[in-house]
C-alpha cells in the first residue's frame, strides 16, 4: 500500500506567479544563461576552454544545470522529489566530471594542470581569473554546434508540463 501511495501521490507544483514560482523561473533562466555562455566558448576536445565562464569554473555547464535543478526544486517543492533529483544529479555529474577531468589531463597535460591550479572545479571561489571571464570569444556558431538552444526548448517544455499537471491533472 505504501508503494501505491508513493506512485500515485500528488506532487505539489507552485503557481508561476508565487514567490517560490518566480524564484524557480529565475533560477531556470540563470542556469540557461550560464549554460549558453559556456556553450559559446567550449570547443570540445579541440582546445582547453579557459576563458569566459571557464575562467571562473572548470564546469560551468554543470553549474548552470545546478541552477536549473534548484529552479525545478522551487517549482516542485516536494522533499522526496528534491532528494531524488539532487541524488541523481550528484551521482551523474560527479562521475561525468571525474571522467572528463581524466580525459582533459591526458589530452592537455601541463596546460590542464596549470588551469586547475587556478580555477575551481564547480563554484567560482577562485576569482583571480575574473578578468579572463569577460574576454571576447563567445561564438554563436559554436553555441549552435553545442546545441545551446536546447536548454531553452527544455525549459519551455518543462514549464508547459508543470502548468498542465498543476491545472488539469493534479
Amino acid at each position: 500500500m505504501v508503494v501505491v501511495n508513493f506512485v500515485i501521490r500528488k506532487i505539489p507544483v507552485e503557481p508561476f506567479d508565487s514567490p517560490l514560482g518566480i524564484a524557480g523561473i529565475a533560477l531556470l533562466i540563470l542556469g540557461a544563461l550560464t549554460r549558453s555562455w559556456s556553450a559559446g566558448y567550449i570547443r570540445k576536445a579541440k582546445e582547453l576552454a579557459t576563458t569566459g565562464p571557464y575562467a571562473l569554473s572548470r564546469n560551468p555547464l554543470y553549474l548552470g544545470a545546478a541552477f536549473m535543478l534548484a529552479g525545478v526544486i522551487c517549482l516542485v517543492p516536494d522533499v522526496l522529489t528534491a532528494v531524488v533529483l539532487v541524488g541523481v544529479f550528484i551521482v551523474l555529474y560527479w562521475t561525468t566530471i571525474r571522467s572528463e577531468e581524466e580525459f582533459l589531463h591526458g589530452r592537455f597535460g601541463k596546460e590542464w594542470e596549470d588551469y586547475i591550479a587556478g580555477t575551481s572545479r564547480f563554484f567560482p571561489f577562485k576569482l583571480g581569473r575574473l578578468r579572463h571571464a569577460f574576454v571576447p570569444g563567445w561564438n554563436f556558431q559554436q553555441w549552435m554546434q553545442n546545441r545551446g538552444w536546447g536548454v531553452y526548448l527544455g525549459i519551455v517544455v518543462l514549464l508547459l508540463m508543470l502548468w498542465v499537471y498543476r491545472v488539469y491533472l493534479r
